[in-house]
């Protein structure tokens, strides 16, 4: 209620999940099937804004690992962490020129309602069902995103076969997008080496 000023939740009796199932991975790829379904809806796609973190294109992308790796560096003890520091700005100049060789371009039309976080990490079990928690980075997301920082995200403890499979079945719920497999290749990467800043700087 927004002239009271307050907001009214279902309360869940759920457990975090400390060793998920391939039951866990279908929750999950069920969950995406459905926003991609709802998704369709046009009238939904213009009520949201773009979700938090997502780059529509790999200027953007580059652009903000540019600011988080600034910023990263800035606050590193330069003697200390020289070697990694070195090393940051080596991978960083090989980041900029790949990029100049890929298609820089990706389709809004392909974009879909998320929360963005999403992984067990954000979700609690109740009565052998998932639930996902976590919305506040809600809004449109780009499948190749939801993908990478599935897979990427230290605290989404799948295994490597689980991941396998979470990877290929991506590649079929999202087969209408055009070259998917190959821009997942080209943007992979860029996601990892964001996430290697992220994980340094905590």
């Amino acid at each position: 209620d927004k002239n009271l000023n307050i907001g009214i939740y279902e309360y869940i009796p759920g457990k975090k999940i400390k060793t998920p199932n391939s039951l866990d991975l279908n929750s999950f790829l069920n969950f995406i099937k459905k926003l991609k379904t709802i998704s369709k809806n046009k009238k939904h796609l213009t009520k949201f804004s773009l979700a938090s973190e997502t780059s529509t294109n790999l200027n953007d992308l580059l652009k903000e690992i540019n600011k988080r790796k600034k910023i990263l560096i800035n606050e590193m003890d330069k003697k200390k962490y020289k070697t990694i520091i070195k090393d940051i700005n080596i991978l960083w100049k090989y980041m900029k020129i790949h990029s100049l060789k890929t298609n820089k371009k990706s389709n809004l039309k392909d974009l879909i309602l998320s929360p963005s976080d999403i992984g067990i990490h954000n979700a609690i079990k109740f009565k052998n069902k998932l639930y996902i928690l976590d919305f506040e980075y809600f809004g449109l997301d780009d499948p190749i995103k939801i993908t990478s920082d599935f897979i990427i995200h230290p605290a989404n403890n799948f295994n490597y076969e689980q991941l396998n499979i979470w990877l290929n079945s991506m590649k079929k719920i999202f087969s209408d997008i055009d070259n998917f497999n190959e821009k997942f290749m080209i943007y992979f990467p860029y996601y990892l080496y964001r996430w290697i800043l992220i994980i340094l700087k905590i």
